[in-house]
């Protein structure tokens, strides 16, 4: 179990009223595939009349998977409930990775990502794509894609 630190007592959260009906936070793990339950993968959430944050369950087995905190994420937007999520995931490229690979927005980028890394398919995983996994050719679709 995890503990979550806080410098706020229970009584007294350390938000203000923005409008969301849930406070999300996920620790996120790439590791191995999309529907791979992993104890690494946690959400929590606070309401704002609650004090600390409390673990979620997952819908389905002992682990959250990456395939199946989508599907919760989902089911929350498409009930229209105001929530904010935060992951613990540093996922950002530069302006220049955009220029270098000729993608003019967001979309684009999107459909390029998906197109060289298809972690988004049960039986791909990161590891499988890094060009370290394929010593000789043929190269995987990451591979033009790797920093």
């Amino acid at each position: 179990m995890m503990t979550v630190a806080t410098p706020f007592s229970a009584a007294e959260p350390p938000f203000f009223n923005a409008g969301f009906s849930r406070y999300i936070g996920i620790d996120y793990s790439g590791a191995a595939t999309a529907g791979s339950r992993l104890p690494g993968l946690q959400v929590f959430e606070q309401s704002p009349a609650e004090g600390l944050p409390r673990p979620v369950a997952a819908p389905e087995g002992r682990h959250w998977s990456r395939a199946s905190i989508a599907a919760w994420l989902a089911g929350l937007l498409e009930a229209r409930e105001p929530f904010i999520a935060g992951l613990d995931h540093g996922f950002s490229f530069p302006l220049s990775w955009f220029g270098a690979h000729q993608l003019p927005d967001w979309p684009a980028f999107l459909a390029d990502f998906t197109t060289h890394w298809p972690c988004h398919l049960p039986e791909i995983s990161v590891e499988a794509l890094r060009p370290a996994a394929y010593p000789a050719q043929p190269r995987p679709p990451g591979y033009r894609r790797s920093g």
